[in-house]
């Protein structure tokens, strides 16, 4: 956005969003969070030997290690006055035989942005990369948008890593009350847009 926001990285290196190159090397000078996994008080503990030359970048952030498990990423874009193409916010599934449907320490919980925001709702929690099961039958994301301003939006859907020819997705729009296809093995972009005069438009479960 305008201001910036967050990017989630598992240990794996798997990113809430395709496009950061935030990596699991943390730069000189970056800040961030960490969550316990099991619930209880987080903390980190830096050695002399954790320190490394690899993965340091003079464009403050790396690249991070690409996943192998199916994946669908949701990037909330818009576009600036000049026309240029702005990222909000981005969020990812990932689908393997080691997950679960349930939320365990594999699923990342969003860390508001100061601006728009885009979130996994599951189990009353807002997540910016969620696990799940491998997909053997229905399957439901339910987005979470917020903070929307008045003006034009797009959400770019990436698919990757889905060998299953028989999987079909698309994005429920219950605003427009519109199914639009979503290839899950390229991008699919979808323009919406958000009148504030109307709450419809940006209500949180509207995709």
């Amino acid at each position: 956005g305008f201001r910036g926001g967050f990017v989630t990285v598992t240990s794996a290196g798997v990113k809430s969003d395709n496009n950061s190159s935030a990596s699991t090397t943390i730069q000189p000078g970056q800040a961030f969070f960490v969550t316990a996994t099991g619930g209880g008080t987080a903390s980190v503990t830096l050695q002399e030997a954790h320190k490394t030359s690899t993965g340091v970048s003079n464009a403050v952030f790396g690249i991070s290690t690409p996943t192998t498990n199916s994946q669908l990423s949701v990037g909330l874009y818009f576009k600036e006055a000049s026309g240029n193409r702005r990222l909000a916010d981005g969020v990812k599934a990932l689908y393997g035989s080691g997950f679960q449907k349930t939320l365990d320490g594999n699923d990342a919980i969003e860390i508001p942005n100061w601006d728009e925001n885009l979130a996994i709702k599951e189990a009353g929690q807002q997540l910016s990369i969620e696990t799940r099961p491998v997909i053997t039958g229905m399957d439901t994301l339910n987005l979470q948008i917020g903070n929307m301003k008045n003006m034009n939006y797009e959400l770019q859907l990436e698919g990757a890593n889905f060998s299953n020819p028989l999987l079909q997705a698309v994005l429920v729009d219950r605003y427009l009350q519109t199914n639009t296809p979503v290839n899950l093995n390229a991008t699919t972009v979808v323009p919406f847009a958000v009148n504030t005069a109307t709450p419809a438009s940006y209500a949180a479960d509207r995709f």
